[in-house]
C-alpha cells in the first residue's frame, strides 16, 4: 500500500539508525513477523540487490503442506522461501516458492515470485536452490541425500523433469534498474514442528559499500574535470583492499554531494544567509555571446539552465571581489559556478560484483586499513588541503558501511544526456547511477 511504502522509505532512510535497528523498527512499525517459526538461527548473506544464489537443505515434516510455512526469510522481509500449498495439490505434498521484494515498489516482487516444478512430499529431505539476477529469478528442488538424490541427478542428466529449474522474468513494467531488492544482511532458518531448515550455503552474491569523503568539493571536482579521476581512485583502492585477484573492473562507484550536517541549511532563512564563493568574471564572460555558449554547453552536458544565469552574471559584474552572497532564488537554481560553504563532503556508493559469496572481500573491507588506503589514493588523484585541485581541507574517509547506507537520488549527478528526474527514489551501492539517472529526451 501507499502508506506502507511511505513508512518503508521513512524507516530505511533514517540516517540516525544502523541497518539492524532499521530492520527492527520496520518489523515493529508494521507488526510484521520476520519469521512465523522460531528465529533461533541466523546466518549472514551478501547481495548488491541484484545478484544472489544460495541453497538450503530442508526437512518437511507432517503439517508442512497444511498452510504456508517459512523455510527461509531475511531481515526487512526481503527474501522469502516457503511452502505454497494449493487446494488442488495432492494430500501431504506441495510446491515451494521463492519471493524477493523490491526497494522502490511497495510490497512488490516485480515478477520475482517462482515455484518449484513439482510438489514436494511431507516427510522428505530436499535441497532447494535459489538464484536471482537483474533479469530473472529461479528455483530448483531435488532430494537432498541418499539413493533418491542420486536418482534425481540421473534423471536430470537424461533430460528428465525431477530437478529441472524453473525461472521467471521480471515483469515488463519493471525496468532493470528498478529490479533491485531491499537490503539484506542476514537470513533466518526455520525451526518448527513442520519445517526444519538444516543448512544454508551461499554460492553467489555481491557487496554494496558507502563512505563519506570529507573535505572533497563536488564543485571543484566538476570544475577541474576530476570526477572520473576521483571515481577511479575509489575503484582502485576498494579493489586493492578487497584482496589479491579482485579486479578493478568489478567495482562500480556512484557519487553525490553530501551536505555537512554542521553547515547545511535546514530551512530557507539559513539558506538565504549561506555564503557563496564566485570566481571573478572575465571580460569574455560578460559578453552575450559567452552566455549563449554556456547555454549551449549546458544543453550538451544535460545540465539545467535558465535565465537565472544571466541574473547571476549581472550580479557578479556589479560586485567587487570573489566572495559574495547570493539570494535564495539563485541558490535554489543549483548554479554550476558557485561553491557553497557546506560543499565539503561527497557520499560515495560502491558495488562489488563477481566475488562469489563475497565473505572474504567483506571481511577485508571492514578492516581498519580501508580508510587509509582510500585516502592515499584519493589524495594522489585530486590533491589535499585547501589548495588541492578538488579539496577544501584535509581529506578524510568516514562512515564506511557494508552494506551501503540507503540514500535518495537527491543530489546524485548524472552524465551528459541523462537526467535525475525523481530525487525521492531510494538506492544503495553503485547501482544508484542506474536508479537515479535516466536518458534525457530531445524535448528536454
Amino acid at each position: 500500500t501507499t502508506t506502507e511504502f511511505s513508512l518503508w522509505q521513512q524507516v530505511l532512510y533514517n540516517t540516525s539508525l544502523t541497518l539492524a535497528e532499521k530492520a527492527s523498527e520496520w518489523a515493529r512499525a508494521t507488526g510484521e513477523k520476520i519469521m512465523d517459526n522460531a528465529r533461533d538461527i541466523t546466518q549472514p548473506i551478501n547481495s548488491d540487490g541484484y545478484t544472489l544464489e544460495f541453497k538450503v537443505d530442508v526437512r518437511l515434516h507432517q503439517g508442512a503442506c497444511l498452510k504456508p510455512q517459512n523455510i527461509l526469510t531475511s531481515d526487512f522481509g526481503t527474501i522469502v522461501v516457503r511452502t505454497a500449498p494449493k487446494s488442488h495439490d495432492q494430500p501431504f505434498a506441495c510446491k515451494v516458492e521463492f519471493k524477493a521484494y523490491l526497494l522502490n515498489r511497495a510490497h512488490s516482487t516485480g515478477g520475482c515470485q517462482v515455484e518449484t516444478l513439482l510438489p514436494l512430499n511431507e516427510g522428505g529431505f530436499y535441497q532447494i536452490v535459489v538464484s536471482r539476477n537483474s533479469e530473472q529469478c529461479c528455483i530448483t528442488a531435488k532430494p537432498a541425500a541418499g539413493l533418491i538424490g542420486k536418482l534425481a541427478d540421473w534423471y536430470k542428466d537424461l533430460g528428465g523433469k525431477l530437478a529441472e529449474p524453473v525461472c521467471v522474468n521480471r515483469t515488463e513494467n519493471v525496468k532493470r534498474s528498478e529490479f533491485q531488492t531491499r537490503p539484506v544482511t542476514e537470513v533466518y532458518k526455520a525451526r518448527s514442528p513442520a519445517v526444519r531448515t538444516e543448512s544454508f550455503d551461499q554460492q553467489t552474491g555481491g557487496l554494496s559499500l558507502s563512505l563519506k569523503a570529507v573535505n572533497v568539493s563536488f564543485w571543484k571536482l566538476k570544475k577541474s574535470d576530476l570526477v572520473n579521476k576521483f571515481k577511479d581512485a575509489i575503484r582502485e583502492a576498494v579493489a586493492y583492499v578487497a584482496g589479491i585477484g579482485f579486479h578493478y573492473d568489478n567495482v562500480y562507484p556512484a557519487i553525490k554531494q553530501h551536505w555537512d550536517h554542521h553547515a547545511h541549511p535546514d530551512n530557507e532563512e539559513d539558506m538565504d544567509e549561506a555564503e557563496i564563493f564566485l570566481p571573478e568574471p572575465s571580460e569574455e564572460e560578460q559578453q552575450s555571446e559567452e552566455l549563449h555558449q554556456k547555454k549551449l554547453a549546458a544543453l550538451m552536458n544535460g545540465t539545467a539552465f535558465s535565465t537565472v544565469h544571466a541574473d547571476i552574471e549581472k550580479f557578479a559584474r556589479k560586485s567587487q571581489g570573489s566572495k559574495r552572497r547570493l539570494s535564495l532564488f539563485a541558490m535554489k537554481k543549483n548554479d554550476p559556478w558557485k561553491i557553497p560553504k557546506w560543499d565539503a563532503a561527497i557520499l560515495v556508493q560502491v558495488t562489488l560484483i563477481n566475488c562469489g559469496a563475497c565473505s572474504a572481500e567483506k571481511a577485508a573491507l571492514q578492516s581498519l586499513v580501508t580508510a587509509d588506503v582510500i585516502v592515499q589514493r584519493v589524495i594522489r588523484a585530486i590533491g589535499d588541503g585547501s589548495g588541492g585541485q578538488a579539496t577544501v581541507g584535509k581529506v578524510s574517509i568516514q562512515d564506511i558501511l557494508l552494506p551501503a547506507e540507503v540514500t535518495t537520488c537527491k543530489a546524485f549527478q548524472c552524465p551528459a544526456y541523462y537526467a535525475n528526474n525523481n530525487p525521492h527514489l531510494l538506492c544503495y551501492g553503485g547501482s544508484c547511477h542506474g536508479t537515479c539517472c535516466k536518458p534525457r529526451f530531445c524535448s528536454q
